[in-house]
Formats: structure tokens, sequence, C-alpha cells
């Protein structure tokens, strides 16, 4: 009996294999073909009017993690190349030490608050362009 049991699993290991790393592996595979054509180095980024800079969390000290940091960086490099005018930070805020917290931390590290953008409550992701839609100019 359990010779029978290997030699079927041997026979399809490569079923198995496929069925169990469907799930796991397709979603990026869709994801990179959807986003290929959306992802510019920042050189040749085009031009827009806002760019949204997504929240990415805090650390226990209330500081920004390192993606937190890189993002907020990155949009501050594509306010000051004038490939946008201005930067919304979404992020969570229900909490005192939120990622929202963390990226108005970061703004002051950075000369153009004025051209920063902070909501005054929780975006959702859903909402993020409707808010995109109203940031003053």
């Amino acid at each position: 009996m359990l010779k029978r049991f290997l030699n079927w699993v041997r026979r399809n290991s490569l079923r198995l294999a496929t069925m169990a790393l469907l799930p796991v592996l397709l979603p990026r595979v869709i994801t990179g073909i959807y986003a290929a054509n959306r992802i510019y180095p920042e050189s040749e980024s085009p031009t827009e009017r806002v760019a949204i800079i997504f929240g990415a969390g805090l650390r226990r000290d209330g500081t920004p993690t390192a993606m937190l940091r890189d993002r907020v960086l990155t949009g501050a490099d594509l306010y000051f190349s004038g490939k946008v005018e201005k930067l919304l930070m979404s992020g969570d805020n229900r909490f005192e030490n939120s990622g929202l917290c963390g990226q108005a931390h970061l703004r002051y590290l950075l000369p153009c608050q004025s051209h920063l953008w902070c909501g005054k409550r929780h975006f959702g992701n859903p909402e993020i362009p409707s808010a995109a839609r109203h940031v003053p100019v």
C-alpha cells in the first residue's frame, strides 16, 4: 500500500508542486504584468499634480521604518525635480503612534513643507484618489 502511494506521488509530483505554488506565484505574476508599464525611473516619470505617498508603518519608538522613510524621500525627490506639485501622505492616524504621525515627523526633515499635505483622518485605499482631487493648490 505504501509503495503504491509513493509511486503515485512520484508520478504526480509535478502536478502537486504546481498546485502548491500556483496560489503563491499567480498573484505576483499578474501584478508584475499589470504594473510593468506603470513603473518609471525617477528621471523618466511623468509630470503630475499630486504624488501619493502610502504609509508603511512605524517602529515601537515612533520612528519611521526604512520603507516609509524611503517613500517620503522619494516623493521629495520627485517634488524637487519638478515632477509633482504636491505630495499627499496617506496613512493611519487612529492612534497617537501611527504611520501618518511618522510621516509628519519626516515632513520636518524636508524643506518643502508648504507643498506637503496630510489628511485630517484615516484614508482607506478607496478614498485616496478622491482625496488627491481635493488637495489645495
